[in-house]
């Protein structure tokens, strides 16, 4: 067993220990007999287990640094696949099974942090191993997750983050890498994304149909936007501004189609056959007049 797969078992046993608390506690807490003190005492505890259980992983997880990378959804995935799946069971709801490492998957959960922080630094200390790569349909664990950027290393491991609000096609409104974490990833590689510009100027060859669809679709995200309330005021207002200058050039290449000028070739058969339609009309008018002129002489 290599020193990487001791670790990984290690993580799991405690994975493994760790649930198997919760479910007891679980059990317990759903007694009626339960008094309000040994209620207390249960959560008390099961959240200073819950930290040294995730003290412990993220320990582990440093010190095999290169078997982890962070998913769309910002979870911690095995690069290799082989993390095993845990089931939990949760009462009268069913159960769920746990294949990845969540750290309260929030920006201000430190170690979740430390974890991050450590692939950031990875990154800025052999940027020349990495890249990072636009997919418009990301593939990750058999699933599509759409547009997404992947950071890529020259041995294949994958960090993952969505394409956010206001990107192309990007919905996200935070997850995996926060946007700071990603701006030090950018300028640790030196990338440049395309500007808003360069991307509006890629849709000029959309048809009619795709483009009234891309401003259908902007209209009921702003409507979706002035009910976010996880927004501040002024990121709200940001995107929102965004979004309608989005609108306007849509909708100005939509106002550029229907003016296009009709093409003058497309009218030179028409003048043909007319002349000849014509032509044909003038010559039999006079061949009946002449006809008849003769006709009265005879």
């Amino acid at each position: 067993m290599t020193k990487s797969q001791e670790l990984l078992k290690e993580i799991e046993e405690l994975r493994t220990k760790h649930f198997q608390r919760v479910d007891e506690d679980r059990k317990e807490l759903e007694r009626e007999d339960v008094t309000i003190e040994r209620r207390e005492k249960i959560l008390k505890e099961g959240k200073k287990e819950t930290e040294e259980c995730d003290k412990e992983i993220k320990d582990r997880m440093l010190r095999d640094l290169s078997s982890w990378a962070l998913d769309p959804q910002g979870f911690f995935y095995r690069v290799n696949g082989e993390l095993k799946v845990i089931t939990v069971d949760i009462g009268t709801t069913g159960k769920y099974t746990l294949d990845m490492i969540n750290f309260e998957n929030h920006p201000k959960s430190k170690y979740r942090n430390e974890i991050v922080d450590a692939f950031i630094n990875e990154i800025k200390q052999n940027p020349q191993d990495w890249k990072i790569e636009e997919e418009d349909n990301a593939i990750h664990d058999k699933v599509s997750w759409g547009g997404c950027f992947v950071v890529k290393h020259k041995s294949g491991r994958k960090h993952y983050r969505p394409f956010p609000l206001g990107y192309k096609k990007g919905h996200n409104l935070f997850a995996s890498f926060s946007p700071e974490e990603w701006t030090e990833i950018e300028n640790a590689l030196n990338y440049q994304k395309q500007t808003d510009l360069e991307q509006l100027d890629s849709y000029k060859n959309w048809t009619k149909e795709q483009l009234i669809s891309e401003i259908n679709r902007l209209k009921a995200e702003n409507e979706e936007l002035k009910n976010n309330q996880t927004l501040t005021s002024s990121e709200r207002q940001e995107r929102l501004q965004k979004n309608q200058e989005k609108l306007e050039k849509f909708q100005s290449f939509l106002d550029k189609d229907a003016l296009q000028p009709v093409n003058n070739n497309s009218f030179v058969p028409f003048l043909i056959s007319g002349a000849v339609l014509a032509a044909v009309i003038g010559l039999v008018s006079f061949l009946v007049i002449k006809n008849l002129r003769k006709s009265k002489k005879d």
